[in-house]
């Protein structure tokens, strides 16, 4: 009776295959003690798009509100570098979308209001990467309040009441005012805050000390 023989052979799959479904034709050239085979034997193969990680953080958390926070997220896989766009969602609100360059894409917004917001990162996915969304970041955003009380000296005379602090001066007195300036959510200011002065009367000087509070302050 005649034995039976098999042999197995493998057959990679080039990993630079764009994700699609392939038809594989197999046939066996023969050799010295089988013959060949040509009729082709079909295989289906179906290469999937791939699945990447993306992230999403804030320049500066939490924010004086008006002031500019940036959003960069990334996108990153071992097998390639992805394409395409990223949105930046406040919630269910689309706030932008940005094109990536090297796997990295930011949004620089400015026009957050006075809540904590929930950022969140939507890759839309291109040929090779399937769409994936980051995480959320609870960005706080902080506004201030301000108070302020004036007194005269060298013959002026002044009024607070409930209304605008106001001072009369003689000429050659002076007037100060005391400005007390606070986060209205959380103990310091997460960026500088710069004071500046208008209206001052013709013929009169002002300053203001200091002009810059510092972050942490």
């Amino acid at each position: 009776t005649a034995g039976t023989t098999s042999s197995t052979a493998t057959v990679p799959i080039a990993s630079t295959l764009a994700p699609g479904a392939y038809t594989v034709s197999l046939t066996y050239g023969g050799d010295g003690n089988y013959l060949a085979i040509t009729t082709p034997v079909t295989v289906r193969v179906q290469i999937s798009q791939l699945v990447p990680t993306i992230s999403v953080v804030s320049s500066l958390n939490p924010v004086l509100v008006t002031n500019p926070v940036t959003f960069t997220a990334t996108v990153a896989s071992a097998a390639g570098t992805p394409t395409a766009s990223v949105g930046f969602y406040d919630g269910t609100t689309l706030l932008g979308s940005v094109t990536l360059s090297s796997g990295k894409a930011a949004y620089i917004t400015s026009s957050l209001t006075v809540a904590t917001h929930s950022i969140t990162a939507v890759y839309a996915g291109d040929s090779t990467f399937t769409s994936v969304t980051s995480s959320a970041l609870a960005q706080v955003v902080q506004d201030y309040t301000l108070t302020f009380s004036g007194s005269g000296s060298s013959g002026g005379t002044g009024s607070s009441g409930s209304g605008t602090p106001s001072e009369t001066v003689v000429p050659g007195g002076t007037a100060t005012y005391t400005l007390a300036l606070g986060p209205s959510n959380g103990a310091t200011f997460p960026s500088p805050v710069t004071l500046t002065l208008s209206g001052v009367p013709p013929g009169a000087t002002a300053t203001i000390s200091p002009q810059v509070l510092p972050a942490g302050s």
